[in-house]
């Protein structure tokens, strides 16, 4: 909820806080049943990314810090198809440093 208001919201001059850090541990088996979830973290990068870029956010805040962590990780395991409904939004892929398909194949 709080990811998905942010998003909604967006960080706009003067609104607190400077950055959020986010942590989020997934079993890597898991993944597949999350890309709705790789999909909102992709989304919030480049969100944050836009807004600075058209000074909608406040230079002093620093953004947002996306910590996964993956458990019982098998070399072996291959990166799940990427559903269609999981995609980033086209408009944001110019402000987007990954889109979902590459952050599920970095998971993986």
């Amino acid at each position: 909820a709080v990811i998905r208001s942010i998003l909604l919201r967006k960080w706009k001059k003067n609104y607190k806080p400077h950055y959020i850090s986010f942590y989020w541990m997934v079993r890597q088996n898991e993944i597949k049943s999350f890309q709705w979830f790789v999909q909102l973290l992709a989304e919030l990068e480049a969100n944050v990314n836009r807004d600075r870029a058209t000074g909608n956010v406040d230079p002093d805040n620093k953004g947002c810090e996306i910590h996964i962590y993956v458990t019982r990780v098998d070399p072996e395991y291959p990166t799940p198809e990427l559903y269609e409904s999981a995609k980033i939004d086209p408009v944001l892929l110019p402000h987007a440093k990954f889109d979902t398909a590459q952050l599920l194949d970095f998971l993986c």
